[in-house]
């Protein structure tokens, strides 16, 4: 992996006149996977879709802009990104679209306008593109249910992705209560190799015992009548934007002599999948491992999940 990054900052303006702080990074990704097991990560019948040797080769610019006037201050935090390589061609005229050949996408990281003693004396406002963070944790922190997860990339374990909200804190004293409201759900970002991870049945994750053990035991007696289990197909069910299903949450935060302490509601939807529902279908034809007839197997059992 070769990991690149030039970083560059303007000086600041006096805390007591309007300023504008620039900041960014430019920043090059190459990695390469040097050896790949194809039996480790699936059955024989069921083969893995290994990604090409080159992982990962992306540039990327970063800017950042903040804005400060008095009590309002403006943030923008944005990542240019282009993919060294071109996306799949279906026909022709692929080669005629630039995000087919250069593909390319703008990530927000931070898109927002902030108040602070709005009205009253502690009372903030925050809208737009933002990350609320809960806890004192420096990588992860249970309690950071309001932004999805990006683990797009791997390497980058605890990185979120901004969504658009509103937050309005009141601080009292050593105590600030803390008011979100996210009005559309966004999922997680997952990995490329994500998909990987449906050749490896029985490590799937379930919110349901009851679904798991189900799982498990329809999977071993069909492998001993010959019929092994696949992931045929999954179809993703999020939630529709709607005035019931805006997400909210509340959290009420401070400190005791030396101890952080925090409580905390949320309301709103899992951002990584699980499987609640699944339907089996038997496909027949035998299938065999060796040319000599040997490893073979009547057919799968393809589910829908």
């Amino acid at each position: 992996m070769l990991w690149l990054t030039l970083v560059f900052l303007a000086q600041p303006a006096s805390a007591d006149e309007p300023s504008v702080n620039f900041g960014g990074s430019v920043q090059s990704d190459l990695r390469f996977r040097l050896f790949a097991d194809q039996d480790a990560t699936g059955p024989w019948y069921a083969p893995p879709d290994v990604p090409p040797d080159i992982l990962r080769n992306q540039n990327t610019f970063n800017v950042n802009v903040k804005a400060k006037s008095g009590d309002y201050r403006g943030v923008v935090d944005l990542d240019f990104v282009l993919m060294g390589y071109p996306g799949e061609f279906g026909s022709l005229d692929d080669l005629s679209k630039r995000q087919v050949v250069e593909p390319h996408r703008i990530e927000t990281r931070a898109l927002y306008f902030e108040a602070r003693d709005l009205f009253v004396n502690g009372l903030d406002l925050r809208v737009g593109h933002q990350i609320v963070q809960f806890g004192v944790g420096d990588q992860f922190n249970p309690t950071n249910t309001f932004n999805p997860n990006d683990v797009e990339d791997v390497l980058l374990f605890g990185d979120q992705m901004a969504n658009m909200m509103v937050r309005a804190d009141y601080a009292m004293g050593n105590w600030t209560a803390t008011g979100v409201l996210i009005p559309v759900f966004k999922p997680s970002l997952i990995p490329s190799t994500g998909p990987l991870a449906l050749t490896a049945i029985p490590r799937l994750p379930f919110y349901e015992d009851e679904l798991r053990w189900r799982i498990h035991s329809e999977s071993a007696l069909g492998e001993s009548l010959g019929y092994p289990t696949v992931i045929g197909d999954v179809i993703i069910n999020t939630p529709e934007a709607s005035l019931e299903n805006m997400q909210f949450g509340f959290a009420l935060g401070g400190f005791i002599g030396m101890q952080d302490l925090a409580f905390t509601y949320y309301n709103g939807f899992a951002d990584i999948p699980g499987a609640v529902r699944t339907h089996t279908d038997q496909v027949t034809g035998e299938q065999c491992r060796n040319d000599n007839g040997t490893n073979c197997i009547n057919g799968v059992l393809s589910n829908t999940v």
